[in-house]
C-alpha cells in the first residue's frame, strides 16, 4: 500500500506522492471539489494505517520530523531508503498531510465565509443607499400630497362650517364627502417601507440570493470533514448530520434547533414555503461561529482540537499533578493566593505613590472626559545614531565578505543541519488557577509548543475561560506598569529609546529584503520560514561584522580615556547599521577579472 505512493498512476506522469504534497488555497468551487478529493484519500490511507501509527505512537513532533523529511525529498531519494524507513517516513507523511489537508479545508472554509460576509454586506450597503434615496423622493411626494389631501381638505372643511346658508345636517354629509376624497396611498407606501427597512427581511433576501454561490463551495467542505461529539453543539451536529446524508430541506424535516427565533421566522414565506437556500446560509454560518467559539473541533488536526488536547491530559494532570508540577519548577505556584497577594499589594502601593505625586507632574495633563494624557520629552537627536560615523562611510563593504569574515571568527557554517527540525478579575484567576498551571506546566517541559497553543487559543471568537485567566492576572502586570509609566519620566524617555531600535530593526529588515522588502514571494509556510532565516542570518552577520570593524576601533584608540569613552558609546547603543554595506553585490571590470583563465586564445588578426 505505502509503496503505491511511490508509483505514477495511469493517467498522469507524477508520482501520487508528489499529488499529495501540495495543498490548494483556492477557494475557486472546481479546486475546492480537488482538494476534498485529495483528502478522501488521505482519508482512506490514514484510516489504513490508524493500526500502525498507533503501534509507532511518533507524536506530532514525530510526525513533523519524518513527515518533513518526505516534504523536501525528491522521490528517488525516497526509493533509495531502505524498506522499514521508507515505510515509516511514508506512515507519518499520510498522516502529516491529513491533518493539514484537515486544516487547511477549515481554513478554506472560514475564508469563503469571510468573503461571502463582506460581499453581502457591501450589497446590503448599497441596498440600503438605494432605499433611502427612494424613501427621499416618496417624503417629497408625500409633502407635496399634504398640501391637497389634508391642508387643502382642512380648508374645505373650515369653508364648509362657515357656510351659513348649509344646515348641520348638510355640513356633516359635506365634511364626510370631503374626508372621503383625502388620499393616504403615499403615506402608506412610505410607511411600509419605512418597516421594510427596519426589519431584516432584506439581508435574509440578499443572503437568500448569494446562497447558490456559498453552496457550491462549501457544501463539499461540510460533507467531508468531521466533527467531534460536543455537548453544547448538539443541535448543529444534528444538523450537519441531516445535511451530509443529503436530508430532505422542509419546515417539518430540517433541524432547526440550532437556529433562533428571527431566523426560524425567516425561513417561511409568507405563503408558507420553505426558504432552502436561506437555510444552508444560516447553517454555514452557524458553523463558522461554532467553529471559532471551539463548539466545533476536529480530532486529527494541528490547529482545530480541543483547548485540552494541547494541554497536559486532564486525567494525568489530577493523577501526578504534584510530579508535573515539580519537573516544571511550578511547586510553589500550586496556591493562587500567595501569588496573587504580592502584585496586589505592589500595585496599591503603586497607586498610593503615583497619586500623591500626580500634583506635580508636569507632562500629566487631565482632560474634562476624565481622561489623562502623559507627555514624554524627545531624548537628544545626537544619540539617535552615535555608531554610524565609526563605520566606513561609503558602501564598499560586499556582503559576500561580511559573511566569510564572520565565518572566519566563530565557524558559523558548522552550526548548519541537513534537513534538521527541532523538536483583574480575581475570581476567575483563582477558578480557573489549575489549568493556567496545566498550561504552564505542558509549555515549560516542552510537551507541546506555545506557538501551537497560543494559536488554537487565538482562533476562539468567543474567549476561552483559559484565555481570560491569562488576561485577568495579565491586567495587575499591566496596572503596575501603567503607573509606572505615567510616573517615571526616565522610563518614558527608555522605552521611546528602544521603540525607536525596533523601528530601526524594522528599517534593517527592509533594507535586507531587497525586492519585496514587505511581502513574501514564497507561497508555502516552510518556504516563509527558510526566507525569514536567510534574512536573519543575513542581518546577524551584518551586526556580528559592526562589532568584529568596532573591535578594532577601539584596538586602534589613541588612548585609554578615548578606549573607554567609545567603549561607553557602544555597551549604550544598537550597532544595526547598514549604510557601508553593499547589498546590491558587487560588478567588477578591472583588467584582473575580465582576464582570460581558460587559455581561450584571442583572435587571428586578419592579414
Amino acid at each position: 500500500m505505502l509503496d503505491d505512493l511511490f508509483s505514477a498512476s495511469d493517467d498522469q506522469n507524477r508520482y501520487r506522492l508528489t499529488l499529495l504534497k501540495k495543498l490548494s488555497q483556492s477557494t475557486n468551487p472546481s479546486r475546492i471539489k480537488d482538494a476534498v478529493v485529495d483528502f478522501q484519500v488521505l482519508s482512506e490511507l490514514h484510516d489504513r494505517l490508524a493500526a500502525i501509527l498507533a503501534k509507532l505512537d511518533l507524536g506530532t513532533a514525530g510526525i513533523q520530523y519524518f513527515a518533513g523529511s518526505v516534504l523536501r525529498s525528491e522521490i528517488f531519494q525516497m526509493q533509495h531508503r531502505e524498506r522499514n524507513d521508507r515505510h515509516i517516513h511514508a506512515a507519518a507523511f499520510v498522516a502529516h498531510q491529513f491533518y493539514r489537508c484537515q486544516d487547511n479545508m477549515i481554513d478554506l472554509w472560514l475564508s469563503v465565509m469571510a468573503s461571502f460576509k463582506s460581499a453581502a454586506a457591501r450589497d446590503y450597503q448599497e441596498t440600503l443607499v438605494q432605499e433611502r434615496k427612494d424613501q427621499q423622493r416618496q417624503i417629497g411626494i408625500v409633502v407635496e400630497g399634504l398640501e391637497t389631501s389634508v391642508f387643502g381638505v382642512l380648508r374645505n372643511i373650515r369653508g364648509v362650517m362657515a357656510a351659513a346658508n348649509l344646515s348641520d345636517a348638510q355640513k356633516v354629509t359635506a365634511t364626510q364627502t370631503l374626508l372621503n376624497q383625502s388620499k393616504t396611498d403615499d403615506f402608506d407606501q412610505l410607511k411600509n417601507d419605512l418597516a421594510a427597512t427596519a426589519s431584516e427581511a432584506g439581508w435574509h433576501d440578499i443572503l437568500e440570493a448569494r446562497s447558490v454561490k456559498l453552496q457550491n463551495r462549501l457544501s463539499p467542505l461540510l460533507r467531508a470533514l468531521s466533527f467531534m461529539p460536543n455537548k453544547r453543539a448538539i443541535a448543529l451536529l444534528e444538523a450537519i448530520d441531516h445535511f451530509r446524508n443529503d436530508g430532505e430541506m422542509s419546515a417539518a424535516h430540517a433541524p432547526m434547533g440550532f437556529l433562533d427565533v428571527a431566523q426560524k421566522d425567516a425561513l417561511v414565506r409568507g405563503d408558507g414555503s420553505f426558504r432552502v437556500s436561506l437555510y444552508k446560509v444560516f447553517l454555514f454560518q452557524a458553523v463558522t461561529t461554532a467553529i471559532k467559539s471551539g463548539n466545533l473541533n476536529v480530532e486529527q488536526s494541528y490547529k482545530y482540537r480541543p483547548m485540552d488536547a494541547y494541554l497536559i491530559d486532564r486525567s494525568r494532570w489530577h493523577r501526578e499533578k504534584a510530579r508535573l508540577l515539580e519537573r516544571a519548577g511550578l511547586t510553589e505556584l500550586a496556591d493562587p493566593e500567595p501569588v496573587l497577594t504580592r502584585p496586589n499589594v505592589a500595585l496599591t502601593a503603586e497607586y498610593w505613590a503615583t497619586n500623591d505625586r500626580a500634583a506635580g507632574n508636569l507632562h500629566l495633563k487631565l482632560r474634562k472626559d476624565g481622561t489623562f494624557h502623559i507627555a514624554t520629552p524627545a531624548l537628544d537627536a545626537r544619540d539617535s545614531d552615535p555608531l554610524g560615523d565609526l563605520f566606513p562611510q561609503r558602501h564598499d563593504v560586499a556582503l559576500a565578505q561580511v559573511l566569510e569574515t564572520v565565518n572566519n571568527h566563530c565557524n558559523m557554517l558548522r552550526s548548519f543541519e541537513h534537513w534538521q527540525q527541532t523538536h483583574v478579575r480575581q475570581a476567575t484567576i483563582r477558578d480557573n488557577w489549575d489549568d493556567l498551571l496545566r498550561l504552564v506546566a505542558t509549555i515549560k517541559p516542552k510537551d507541546n509548543t506555545a506557538s501551537d497553543i497560543f494559536r488554537r487559543l487565538n482562533s476562539y471568537s468567543r474567549q476561552h475561560t483559559l484565555y481570560q485567566t491569562m488576561k485577568a492576572f495579565g491586567q495587575i502586570i499591566k496596572s503596575l506598569f501603567i503607573l509606572r509609566y505615567v510616573d517615571d519620566l526616565a522610563l518614558r524617555q527608555a522605552i521611546e529609546k528602544q521603540l525607536n531600535k525596533v523601528e530601526l530593526a524594522n528599517r534593517f529588515t527592509r533594507a535586507v529584503a531587497i525586492g519585496n522588502p514587505r511581502e513574501y514571494t514564497q507561497t508555502e509556510k516552510k518556504e516563509q520560514e527558510i526566507a525569514e532565516a536567510c534574512n536573519c542570518l543575513i542581518r546577524n552577520a551584518i551586526i556580528c561584522w559592526n562589532y568584529l570593524y568596532l573591535a578594532r576601533q577601539v584596538e586602534k584608540a589613541p588612548d585609554p580615556e578615548a578606549r573607554e569613552t567609545l567603549l561607553r558609546l557602544i555597551a549604550a547603543h544598537s550597532p544595526m547599521s547598514w549604510a557601508h554595506i553593499n547589498m546590491l553585490g558587487e560588478y567588477d571590470f578591472s583588467e584582473e577579472k575580465l582576464r582570460d583563465t581558460l587559455g581561450i586564445l584571442p583572435p587571428k588578426m586578419a592579414a
